[in-house]
């Protein structure tokens, strides 16, 4: 009642509307109720008569206030699904990797029922829903140059910056590796240096147990593995020089294999004429722009730029061949 009153006293008019049948329930029972004492007036037909308009009404009344809470049901289902699958409500849901499972392989199935299942066991392999960062406008520069001592060998002084972005300021991984043949067990030419590791404009010196070196790997590998834990922070620049020494003979191939989402992504190589580098995609999603080549001295400059996402296992590949073997 007071809430009837309230609604009375705000606007009259949509009171009435929204409670009008409440008389019309109240008229049909009284019909009805009146339609059980016998013979009114004498005559039987007028208790039939007003048994039959008092249950029409009431059951109009009745139908009309089902057919206002379907209405009802339907606006409240749609708030409903807004809260279940907005932003904030999916942030909290314990479920949320297995709804956007569902949700991807939804879209799929009708199409490619046959491959449902084995697109949804690799889907992680691109996208890292558990990954807690990602690279942001990625910068590899490699300047590669051949090992006048040592015939067949080049040296490569490779350069990185990029942005690693965290969604936390606690602690968190940063991990890199690298791994290339050597042309024999015993050969000791080729070599690995990291002559520089900046965060945030600091130089950081790097050694183990941060730092692993195995000249050794599995005899005749060189294997490089760099982890460190960064905090404090949710955006770290990061600035890395590394000084690489291989023989074309064992290894003539530079690959680089995202284990992260990468946000942008530029590579510049400057290599002598005598050595041809062809660049190639690995399943990235984009193509690269290629700008011109430029030409500095007897040496070669070749860029090319990635604008988007650059997701897990995608990346670059660069194919090397000595021309003056020819």
């Amino acid at each position: 009642m007071p809430n009837f009153l309230k609604d009375l006293k705000n606007d009259t008019l949509k009171v009435i509307k929204n409670y009008s049948w409440f008389p019309l329930l109240i008229l049909g029972g009284i019909l009805v109720t009146l339609s059980f004492i016998p013979n009114i007036g004498g005559y039987d037909i007028i208790s039939k008569g007003l048994f039959s308009i008092g249950t029409t009404i009431t059951t109009s009344v009745v139908f009309l206030t089902i057919v206002k809470s379907k209405q009802f049901s339907d606006i409240f289902n749609k708030q409903l699904r807004s809260i279940i699958y907005c932003t904030e409500h999916l942030e909290n849901r314990k479920d949320i990797r297995t709804l956007w499972l569902n949700t991807s392989k939804s879209m799929y199935e009708k199409y490619f029922p046959e491959l449902c299942e084995k697109i949804e066991d690799n889907l992680e392999k691109y996208i890292p829903i558990d990954s807690s960062k990602y690279y942001e406008n990625y910068v590899y520069k490699v300047d590669i140059s051949f090992d006048e001592k040592n015939e067949n060998f080049i040296v490569l002084k490779e350069r990185e910056s990029f942005d690693l972005i965290s969604k936390t300021k606690k602690s968190i991984d940063y991990l890199s590796t690298t791994v290339f043949e050597k042309e024999n067990y015993k050969e000791e030419i080729s070599n690995y240096e990291l002559q520089l590791f900046k965060v945030n404009k600091k130089e950081i010196e790097c050694k183990e147990p941060e730092l692993k070196i195995n000249k050794n790997y599995k005899g005749k590998k060189i294997s490089v593995s760099h982890n460190r834990k960064l905090s404090g922070s949710n955006k770290y620049s990061i600035e890395k020089e590394e000084l690489k020494k291989y023989s074309l003979r064992v290894e003539n191939t530079k690959s680089h294999t995202c284990l992260h989402i990468f946000n942008n992504y530029t590579l510049e190589v400057t290599h002598p004429k005598d050595l041809e580098v062809k660049f190639y995609e690995n399943g990235t999603l984009n193509n690269f722009t290629k700008s011109p080549n430029r030409s500095i001295g007897e040496s070669v400059i070749q860029r090319f730029e990635y604008k988007g996402l650059m997701f897990k296992n995608q990346g670059t590949r660069m194919v090397f061949r000595d021309l003056r073997k020819n």
